[in-house]
């Protein structure tokens, strides 16, 4: 492995970590807003919804990118591919159409 495939998957592995927990920490954030009666707004409920898909998004492709770019070329099975594409659409089109609700 080279030096530079070293360098691009390390820095895939820190942008996916940071991005995860970012998003965990806004859904603990909205959850416990919710849980402690505090009056929730229309697009708290949206903004929750949008952690969770953006999650989705970067597990199913954050995750394979960093283990290519480590040098796992063909780590998932065919079930594997397809669920993780599955994954990544189903996260992808829930962020479209939040997105599209919250400026409606």
């Amino acid at each position: 492995m080279a030096s530079s495939d070293f360098a691009i998957g390390m820095i895939f592995l820190f942008q996916t970590i940071v991005g995860i927990l970012g998003n965990f920490f806004l859904l603990y954030h909205y959850t416990y807003l919710e849980l402690t009666r505090y009056t929730v707004r229309p697009t708290d409920l949206i903004l929750r919804h949008l952690t969770v898909a953006n999650s989705l998004v970067l597990l199913s492709k954050g995750v394979p990118q960093t283990m290519a770019a480590f040098g796992l070329k063909h780590f998932l099975s065919d079930i594997g591919c397809k669920l993780v594409f599955y994954v990544h659409r189903v996260g992808r089109a829930n962020a479209t159409v939040l997105t599209w609700i919250q400026h409606a």
